[in-house]
């Protein structure tokens, strides 16, 4: 009897986030992918690794472009901090065509998609506040204070993804993650728990009901 209490109480912590914190440390540890150095790979494995370290300028030397800010704006980068600490990936293929590769890769992040629905009801309440007001709500504001107060990464649960990365040789011959490439949308929601696809529902909502 006591074995079996001990056993459906391991369950109950399990479907806390006791073990969403043990799966972390247990990715953490696994052993690390090598990569051929200055491989479209390792570029993807440099990006990722910068991202969860939250060294964005480093991130930044990975890619093409303007970087995340082309997906997430400058201004919502610090509200990932968080998420991104617990990203963790593998790298599952690599396929290069001259000047232009593709990198399969399978990213465990947290799921923010599955805080979308409330997020969504307290941004319509704060908007029809602002709008009684006579002002339109701060959407930058607003999610940096929700994700401040009110939302905890590191107790959220996680997802798998599988995104293919799409890269290209810059004029120097080296490989980047090519960020103007809209295909590279899907991996950068990975990356982010679906934050990406969170933002455009918020942004399509205040649209659709005229608050902004």
């Amino acid at each position: 009897m006591k074995k079996l209490l001990c056993l459906m109480m391991t369950l109950a912590l399990c479907a806390g986030t006791g073990c969403a914190r043990n799966e972390d440390a247990a990715a953490q540890n696994a052993p690390q992918q090598s990569f051929p150095v200055s491989s479209p790979s390792a570029v993807v494995a440099g990006f990722i690794d910068s991202l969860r370290d939250f060294d964005i300028q480093k991130a930044g030397d990975y890619v093409t472009g303007d970087g995340m800010d082309a997906y997430i704006g400058n201004e919502y980068v610090e509200i990932l901090r968080g998420v991104l600490s617990r990203l963790q990936y593998r790298i599952t293929d690599e396929r290069i065509d001259g000047d232009t590769a593709l990198v399969e890769v399978e990213v465990t992040a947290v799921d923010l998609t599955k805080i979308a629905k409330s997020m969504l009801v307290d941004l319509a309440k704060e908007a029809a506040l602002q709008k009684i007001k006579g002002s339109n709500v701060d959407i930058a504001a607003f999610l940096k204070d929700y994700f401040s107060n009110k939302v905890d990464p590191k107790t959220l649960s996680t997802v798998k993804t599988n995104a293919t990365v799409h890269l290209i040789k810059d004029a120097g011959g080296k490989w980047r993650v090519d960020l103007d490439n809209q295909e590279n949308l899907d991996f950068v929601n990975a990356l982010t728990g679906g934050f990406v696809e969170t933002l455009q529902s918020v942004r399509d909502f205040l649209s659709d009901y005229g608050i902004v």
